[in-house]
């Protein structure tokens, strides 16, 4: 408690904190450091349940590593990161959380809020945006030039806009002009990635797992660093089926073996090169995809031809199998397995043209698109989106196979207005969000007009919204969320609920939402008792002992005396209660 109230003491001081008179309040976390001191944050579970987060998004470990081609290196670490950012007013009562000093609220942002991680990297990356050189990773900035001069005048622009933006950096946590340097759990050099050497031994100093928990902290710790183990979803199968429910735990020595191996190589794991995005535009040295693909998992392998003529990895990435895909056929487990790998390593062949290695010869089939299944149609339609060619290694006649990309599309046929058939390259975004989707058979004809000299653009006539044979048009809100599944055109919103509208089919047959509302009627006035009676029925109710469940009322318009009547549910209809009325309460 002392260090708690030591802290708090701190906070007040500098501003981050104050008293608090909130009717909301939160549960302290005290959290020990390695150092000997202690780190308070705040549980705001319940907190979190009741807002709407931002889905502001964090870039990716592997995305940030991927950037970080240079000579030299500087590390920079924000200072109390999240506390550089104030709290708005009106939501300051909500950060209160309760000590055994009081109650007390943030008036800068505090850790423990799912927002807070979001919102902090939206004011980083503002701060270094189109800054070159610089790249960020929550609060761990990186500065990376191929010369010095270019260093010192990048990590000076840093500086400035971190000086405008009144955000401080931690002095003794810095690294400045080094050609290696320790970042994300990575050492970075201009040869590449490998993993860090002090992580790596800590992981090869485990010993072999004795229980459930022991595995899952193995295999945890090897899984951060997969992309430096070919394989490594297939090699660990066996393992991971001991953490499956029902299954005693024997670990052999073979999964020993399986294990130690993968230590082994992690010890001395290749390194990962910088993707050379200038030689993938020119096309001189594009990526290089292996994969692989077995009942027990896909893997594979991403690389590029270096300027001295070697081929060296820049990324390998594997997964098990699902119990279901283990039942697959041979074809559709190796297409399975390049639709995965691409969809794994989008952000490195979105938009650049690679190769695709395979060793199996039974993916020329895929171009008898009628013989397919439609999962695999589905994959062929996911292909179109990107340009690559597809080779076989040694033994093959067709080494330079691209059928995949040349897969006629049935919704993508010349039509007679003369339309051009698309061509298996994606151009821009909006081409890409019409190809990359599935069309649905039937489905109306649309193309792609391609004026001479221009560039291929999407042409679809808005009439596709009234005469598609599969709209239905269900509503402007339904049709238009349908649409939006396979097609995109500029003011679709617009054009879709005007034509919804005034679809004279959808007119004829639109259910009227108002309720019908009958002329109200007056009945002449009777000339005495007796002569005119108006009939009701109250219930059902709860059945007496005499089987009676509901009332039968007659009240005279004239008189407007009632009388009741109690009735069985076998007298509760038309003949009944005539009966009724003729011989009960006429004789009256």
């Amino acid at each position: 408690m002392v260090l708690v109230d030591a802290i708090l003491d701190q906070y007040l001081a500098a501003g981050l904190i104050q008293h608090s008179t909130s009717p909301c309040s939160s549960p302290l976390v005290v959290i020990p450091k390695k150092s000997g001191g202690v780190r308070i944050t705040v549980n705001y579970r319940k907190l979190n349940k009741l807002c709407a987060l931002s889905q502001l998004p964090i870039l990716r470990v592997d995305d940030t590593l991927k950037l970080l081609k240079g000579e030299i290196y500087s590390l920079f670490d924000m200072k109390s990161s999240f506390h550089q950012i104030t709290v708005h007013r009106d939501t300051i009562p909500l950060t209160a959380f309760v000590t055994s000093s009081g109650l007390f609220e943030w008036l800068k942002m505090p850790q423990g809020s799912a927002a807070a991680p979001g919102w902090y990297c939206k004011v980083v990356n503002e701060v270094i945006k189109n800054l070159r050189g610089v790249a960020s990773y929550l609060d761990d900035l990186i500065v990376f030039d191929a010369t010095l001069a270019a260093h010192v005048a990048t990590i000076r622009s840093l500086f400035e806009r971190l000086r405008t933006h009144n955000l401080k950096l931690t002095p003794p946590n810095a690294t400045i002009g080094a050609t290696e340097a320790e970042f994300l759990g990575h050492t970075i050099s201009p040869d590449g990635v490998r993993p860090n050497g002090d992580k790596v031994i800590a992981l090869t100093k485990m010993p072999m797992p004795i229980d459930t928990k022991q595995l899952r902290a193995l295999l945890g710790g090897l899984s951060n660093y997969r992309k430096f183990l070919p394989q490594m979803a297939k090699r660990v199968r066996p393992l991971t089926t001991l953490l499956k429910k029902n299954v005693k735990f024997e670990f052999t020595d073979s999964m020993e073996s399986a294990v130690r191996q993968l230590l082994a190589e992690l010890a001395s794991p290749p390194v990962l090169v910088y993707p050379d995005w200038d030689a993938v535009s020119d096309g001189s040295r594009p990526f290089r995809l292996y994969y692989d693909a077995s009942k027990d998992g896909f893997g594979g392998t991403l690389e590029q031809e270096q300027p001295d003529g070697s081929v060296r990895p820049i990324v390998f990435d594997s997964r098990a199998t699902l119990e279901s895909e283990r039942h697959w056929t041979p074809l559709d487990l190796e297409a399975g397995s390049i639709v995965w790998c691409i969809k794994r390593l989008r952000g490195y062949l979105w938009g650049t043209h690679f190769k695709i290695f395979t060793d199996h010869k039974s993916l020329e089939h895929l171009a008898k698109v009628g013989e397919t299944n439609a999962r695999v149609q589905r994959w062929l339609e996911f292909l179109t989106a990107y340009s690559y060619t597809l080779e076989y290694r040694k033994g093959s006649s067709n080494g330079n196979a691209d059928f995949l990309s040349r897969l006629p599309i049935e919704a993508t046929e010349r039509d007679r207005s003369g339309r051009s058939r698309l061509t298996p390259s994606a151009e821009d975004e909006a081409v890409y969000l019409i190809r990359s989707c599935g069309v649905p058979r039937p489905a109306v004809d649309f193309g792609f007009s391609q004026p001479e000299d221009a560039p291929l653009g999407p042409t679809i006539p808005p009439s596709v919204v009234c005469h598609a044979n599969a709209s239905c048009h269900l509503g402007a809100a339904r049709t238009l969320s349908m649409l939006e599944r396979f097609y995109w055109w500029i003011g679709m919103s617009v054009c879709t609920k005007w034509w919804i509208r005034h679809c004279l089919r959808c007119q004829a047959r639109k259910t009227s939402r108002q309720t019908a509302r009958l002329p109200i009627l007056s009945l002449p006035l009777t000339s005495g008792p007796g002569v005119s009676v108006s009939v009701d029925y109250f219930g059902p109710l709860p059945t007496t002992p005499r089987g009676h469940t509901y009332i039968l009322l007659f009240t005279d318009r004239f008189s407007r005396r009632a009388d009741m009547y109690a009735v069985t549910a076998a007298e509760f209809n038309a003949e009944g209660t005539a009966d009724i009325l003729v011989n009960r309460y006429i004789p009256l």
